[in-house]
């Protein structure tokens, strides 16, 4: 049973039996026709899975060759997820907007805090601010922070998602 994919099998499906011949009733035709398919899905799945997987290696060397992390923040929850290099970059890993604004130098941190606010405010859902992250080993890190306020399909503002690039050298 062929696999089409485009104009081109990609897939062959088949049952041999080598004790005699058999003929095969058009219903089991039709079960077998669907198991194949079962298995097709499953490689075109892995597939998939393999492509993500790929991709999501690329994304991350390319943020640790440019220094450049990403972050997002669920504005209801106060949840933020990060990046393995926005990590490297922090020195730890946030999982929490307050955990986030804390690594923030205590100098710059009303001031990223204002624009955030003022962003999800409506004010605009664009910045950039340049600030200091402090470590947790003792190391001060300057950084150039730029994220834009997400909105769902309604309008309501949901996510601040940013791109954070140390620039200390």
């Amino acid at each position: 049973i062929p696999y089409v994919e485009g104009s081109v099998v990609r897939y062959i499906f088949a049952l041999v039996s080598n004790t005699r011949e058999q003929r095969w009733s058009p219903r089991l035709i039709e079960r077998l026709k669907a198991l194949g398919a079962v298995f097709v899905n499953a490689l075109a799945r892995q597939r998939v899975a393999e492509a993500m997987q790929r991709s999501k290696n690329g994304l991350q060397e390319a943020q640790r060759i440019a220094n450049l992390g990403n972050w997002e923040r669920d504005i209801l929850t106060e949840k933020v997820w990060t990046s393995a290099q926005t990590n490297a970059i922090f020195g730890a890993r946030v999982a929490t907007y307050d955990e986030f604004m804390a690594a923030i130098h205590p100098d710059d941190r009303e001031h990223l805090r204002r624009t955030i606010a003022t962003g999800i405010a409506g004010s605009g859902t664009t910045s950039r601010v340049e600030h200091r992250v402090c470590r947790p080993d003792g190391e001060e890190r300057v950084v150039e922070n730029h994220f834009e306020i997400l909105h769902s399909a309604s309008g309501n503002r949901t996510h601040v998602f940013g791109t954070i690039q140390d620039i200390t050298a």
